[in-house]
């Protein structure tokens, strides 16, 4: 078997010999014993897989224009498509068909007037797709020797492992071919993982004594699922006292209220004769600006001889005086902002004034139960009323706006990570990639631990990264992928087009839009659903990811699958 070989777009376009077809006369060949012309076309939308004979000026041509949907593979099965002919000092010549000869198949038929080499396009327009494919030269030739030498010219013998496949039974398998490109792949290593709780950010607050747990006075304790704050109050512990300690404990706290109260009356007097200090520097302030100016009128008017020694003697000492005021009035200040911050330091130290002191509350002596971290009340144990003992644990409390992944390494794939090997977390049964821990996850790697775990023989690493939302619970499995190696500007295949034969990785490269060829390969990489090819297939070429084994089957019988069109 032969088939033409045409360049078209940059893609080898091959010619299949129709077997109904007729061999060529060699001393008088007719245009329907011509090879026909075959073009593949690709855009982003569809794949055009167009025969028609080789073309002669003036004679009628039927052109077979199969389109697919490359996004789902189906044939375009309704809608019309134009044939345009673009040809120099004339109105282009459309060639139409208005429906779908059957499903996928259009077959616009006419005559070309001019010879020469031409640009033209193909206009799809149907409730699947619309598009315009370019085409490269459509050939018209002057007479039928000349197609005749074209295609001998053009006959090329099948490449090796070729296998032909009719788009007709492409379609029904949904077939979907997609382009080898470059990309970066990141090979990684599968482990479970588990979501921790970042170092210190999850905390039992206990009761530092037995007692009766109260509510606190700001509210009620906090429910299961509210967000508390450092420092908030939780609630208080109020511990049994016996009576001679309770009647001291009382007193004490009296002596401690009567000083708070001494304190406070203190703050107030500081506070007036701060208030009079201010005033009082003030008008020494203004004083002294009068004084300077009259000491500089009086210096003018002596200097002129205006004026006698005694007024300027005068005017001399008002000035002194004046600034002696001032300065006294200053040290008057300094003083009374020591004597506030003395005082402050002693109201600071009144029971009350910090959260957590022993505070007094009618006959009771109180605890503060304090939360130690901003987080979530994961959990209680008591309920006000409740009689707790010491180091009873009373909340539960976790802040889960960053967590720690654990991922655990067998001892023996150590030697494949990086020194900093990157991570994706991903959750099970959920879609998606997962979150790249330190690309857009943000988060970094922790620790690399250095001691293997007896029992598992395996080795811990610890990331963290932040967790809007709490989307990753503290507790569950997750899985996490480990970055091994790295393929940079990589040739790479979907996993979906390697077909294993012989427990050796194939693809099938489209050649031609029937026609096919086995190729086996040299790969590398793999990462998120893709493979890196070594060697097998170069970049730009288009491999089956959907059908792949049914063509395979195909090439074990190509007689069965070679079969030209009915058309």
């Amino acid at each position: 078997m032969f088939r033409t070989l045409l360049p078209l777009m940059g893609i080898p376009c091959l010619l299949l010999l129709s077997g109904c077809q007729k061999s060529a006369a060699s001393d008088a060949p007719e245009v329907d014993e011509l090879d026909p012309v075959s073009v593949t076309v690709f855009t982003p939308k569809v794949e055009l897989f167009m025969e028609y004979p080789h073309l002669i000026r003036g004679e009628p041509a039927r052109f077979l224009a199969h389109v697919t949907v490359l996004e789902t593979g189906e044939p375009v099965r309704s809608g019309s498509l134009e044939f345009v002919v673009d040809t120099p000092g004339a109105a282009a010549v459309t060639l139409k068909a208005a429906a779908p000869a059957r499903d996928g198949l259009f077959t616009p038929e006419g005559a070309l007037h001019q010879s020469g080499s031409f640009p033209a396009r193909i206009v799809v327009t149907s409730p699947q797709v619309d598009d315009v494919i370019p085409l490269e030269a459509i050939v018209v030739h002057e007479d039928v020797r000349a197609a005749a030498d074209a295609a001998l010219e053009a006959t090329r013998p099948d490449p090796p492992d070729a296998v032909p496949f009719l788009l007709e039974q492409q379609w029904p398998l949904r077939t979907l071919i997609r382009p080898a490109a470059r990309r970066t792949l990141v090979e990684r290593l599968h482990v479970v993982g588990e979501v921790l709780a970042r170092d210190g950010a999850a905390v039992r607050v206990t009761s530092p004594v037995a007692g009766r747990l109260t509510s606190p006075r700001s509210g009620l304790v906090p429910r299961i699922g509210d967000e508390v704050k450092a420092g908030q109050v939780l609630g208080h512990v109020e511990p049994p006292l016996p009576y001679t300690e309770a009647t001291q404990l009382r007193a004490n706290q009296l002596q401690a209220a009567a000083t708070a109260r001494e304190l406070l009356l203190r703050r107030i007097d500081l506070q007036m004769k701060e208030i009079e200090i201010l005033q009082s520097l003030e008008q020494a302030r203004s004083r002294l600006d009068l004084a300077r100016k009259a000491h500089e009128r009086i210096t003018g008017l002596h200097a002129k001889g205006l004026c006698t020694e005694g007024q300027r003697d005068e005017c001399v000492a008002n000035l002194r005086l004046a600034e002696a005021e001032l300065e006294g009035a200053e040290r008057l200040r300094e003083s009374s902002e020591a004597a506030k911050a003395a005082l402050a330091s002693l109201l600071s130290e009144q029971p009350g004034a910090r959260g957590g002191a022993h505070e007094p509350s009618g006959d009771a002596f109180l605890l503060d139960i304090v939360s130690p971290i901003d987080g979530v009340v994961e959990g209680k144990s008591h309920a006000p009323g409740e009689h707790v003992e010491v180091d009873d644990a009373l909340f539960h409390i976790v802040a889960r706006d960053t967590v720690s992944i654990r991922a655990p390494v067998s001892e023996f794939n150590l030697a494949r990570l990086a020194d900093s090997p990157g991570a994706v977390v991903r959750i099970p049964g959920e879609a998606g990639d997962g979150v790249d821990v330190l690309g857009d996850g943000m988060g970094r790697l922790v620790h690399k631990g250095g001691v293997v775990h007896p029992e598992r023989r395996t080795v811990d690493l610890f990331y963290e990264l932040p967790n809007p939302g709490g989307r990753l619970l503290i507790g569950r499995t997750v899985d996490v992928l480990l970055e091994t190696r790295r393929a940079v500007d990589a040739v790479v295949v979907p996993e979906e087009a390697i077909v294993l034969e012989n427990g050796l990785p194939t693809v099938y490269v489209l050649l031609q839009g029937e026609l096919f060829q086995k190729r086996e390969l040299e790969t590398g990489a793999r990462d998120r659903g893709f493979v890196e090819v070594k060697r097998g297939v170069a970049e730009g070429e288009r491999v089956v990811i959907r059908g792949a084994y049914a063509i395979r089957v195909a090439g074990l019988n190509p007689e069965s699958f070679s079969h030209g069109h009915v058309h």
